[in-house]
C-alpha cells in the first residue's frame, strides 16, 4: 500500500500533470526516510530516483528546483516544518504523503506547514489512527485526513497469512514468597525480571536451529532502559557466558540524545553501548555518532544472524524502534512496564512479521504487570474495529 500510494502520486506528477507542482513522502525519523528512499528505489516506475535533502535548506534548493530528480522529495516532518517555518506563502498545489499520519500530523511542524502551503492535498498512511477516545485536544486522524481511502484490519492481515498471530505470555514477580509484586522501579524488580528475561529468551532460541531471533526490550523511559540495559548486560555475562548472549540499546532521538548529554548517567550507558558494540564488530564509531550506531544496529536487526557468528540477542528500546521498523526475524516483545493504547500496540506488532524462519510460528509478547493483559485486548480490539 505505501509503495502504491507512493509511486501513484510520484508517476502522476512527473507523466506531466502539473496540478500538483511537488510530491512529498513524509515520515517523522530518519530510519524511516531511509526505509522509504530503498522501497522508492524498487518501485520506481521512470528510472527516475527521488530526491533526500540532508538539511532543511537543501530542501529548500529541491523545492526550487524544476529538475525531474527534485519532483519526488523523500523527507522528516522536522525537515519540512523548519523549511515551512522560514518560506513565504507558496499557494501552488503540493501532494503530501504522510507514514506514521497518527504522530507526524499533529504537531507544530504540521500545521506551520498547512499555513505555508495552503493549496497543500494530504494523504495519510497509519496502522493506529487518533480516534476520539485517545485524541488530544479533540484533534483525530480524521479530522486532519478526512474519511478513511480503505482499511485493512489486523484480522484481514492474519487471514491472508500476512502477520502472525500473538502469544501472551504473564510472569509475576514476586516481591517476597507471598508478597505483592515487586515495585517496577525496585531493584529487585529489575534483576529479577531481567532474570526472567535471559531464560525465556534461551528458551525460544533453542526452538530454532541455526538462526537467532533478537527479543526486544521495551522499557517506559530511558532511565528503566539504563537499568535494563546493565543488568541484562551483567546477568549474560554471569549466567551465560557460554551462550554468546549479546544485550544491545537503542534509546536516542534527537530530542533524547539533547538531554542525554545533560544526563551522565544516561550517557555513560550510551558510549559504554556503542563501545561494546565496536568491540563486538569491528567497528569505530565515535561516542557521537549515535545515528551511525544506530542505523548498524538496525541494519544487523534486519539481516539473518547465526547462532555462533556474533548476533544480536537483545535490544533494550524506549521509543525507537516501537513504530516502523520492520524486521521478519524480531520473534519476542518483553514489556517490562505498561504501555496502552497506539503504543502498546506498534510495539506488538514489531514481532509479527511473517518470516522465511519456519520456526517462528507466534509473536511472542511477555508481559509483567498486573492489567496489561487487559489493555491488550482491549488496544488489539479498538484497532481492529472497522466501525471506527
Amino acid at each position: 500500500g505505501y509503495a502504491v500510494a507512493r509511486q501513484a502520486a510520484a508517476k502522476k506528477n512527473r507523466d506531466g500533470d502539473s496540478h500538483y507542482r511537488k510530491v512529498f513522502v513524509v515520515s517523522d525519523r530518519i530510519a524511516i526516510d531511509e526505509q522509504w528512499t530503498t522501497e522508492h528505489s524498487r518501485f520506481t516506475i521512470d528510472g527516475v530516483g527521488a530526491a533526500r535533502p540532508e538539511s532543511s535548506a537543501e530542501l529548500a534548493r529541491c523545492v526550487q528546483s524544476n529538475a525531474a530528480e527534485d519532483r519526488v522529495i523523500i523527507t522528516t516532518i522536522q525537515k519540512l516544518g523548519a523549511y515551512a517555518k522560514g518560506a513565504e506563502v507558496d499557494n501552488s498545489h503540493y501532494y503530501v504523503v504522510y507514514d506514521e499520519a497518527h504522530r507526524s500530523s499533529m504537531g507544530l511542524n504540521f500545521y506551520q506547514l498547512k499555513k505555508t502551503m495552503p493549496n497543500v492535498e494530504l494523504f495519510g498512511l497509519t496502522g493506529t489512527p487518533v480516534l476520539e477516545s485517545s485524541a488530544t485536544n479533540g484533534v483525530t486522524t480524521a479530522n486532519v485526513f478526512g474519511e478513511v481511502a480503505h482499511s485493512y484490519l489486523m484480522q484481514d492481515a492474519m487471514d491472508d497469512g500476512n502477520i502472525l498471530a500473538f502469544d501472551v505470555i504473564q510472569t509475576e514477580i514476586k516481591a517476597h514468597g507471598s508478597q505483592p509484586t515487586a515495585p517496577v522501579s525496585s531493584k529487585l524488580y529489575t534483576t529479577h525480571v531481567s532474570k526472567d528475561i535471559l531464560k525465556k529468551h534461551v528458551e525460544f532460541q533453542s526452538k530454532h536451529r541455526e538462526v537467532i531471533l533478537p527479543s526486544f526490550v521495551v522499557c517506559h523511559d530511558i532511565d528503566q532502559a539504563v537499568d535494563f540495559y546493565k543488568e541484562l548486560t551483567k546477568q549474560s555475562a554471569q549466567e551465560y557466558a557460554n551462550s554468546d548472549i549479546f544485550v544491545s540499546t537503542l534509546y536516542s532521538s534527537k530530542t533524547e540524545n539533547r538531554s542525554m548529554q545533560r544526563d551522565a548517567k544516561k550517557k555513560d550507558c550510551y558510549e559504554e553501548a556503542i563501545d561494546s558494540h565496536n568491540a563486538r564488530y569491528g567497528t569505530a564509531f565515535k561516542h557521537s555518532q549515535v545515528n551511525e550506531y544506530s542505523a548498524d544496529v538496525q541494519g544487523r536487526l534486519k539481516q539473518k544472524q547465526f547462532k555462533g557468528r556474533k548476533p544480536i540477542n537483545i535490544v533494550v528500546v524506549v521509543g525507537m524502534l516501537m513504530t516502523g521498523f520492520d524486521s521478519e526475524y524480531v520473534e519476542s516483545i518483553f514489556f517490562v512496564d505498561k504501555l496502552t493504547d497506539a503504543t502498546l500496540v506498534q510495539a506488538m506488532f514489531r514481532a509479527a512479521r511473517r518470516s522465511e524462519v519456519e520456526s517462528k510460528r507466534y509473536a511472542r509478547i511477555c508481559i509483567y504487570q498486573d492489567g496489561m493483559r487487559e489493555e491488550i485486548d482491549t488496544a488489539l480490539t479498538k484497532f481492529n474495529n472497522d466501525q471506527d
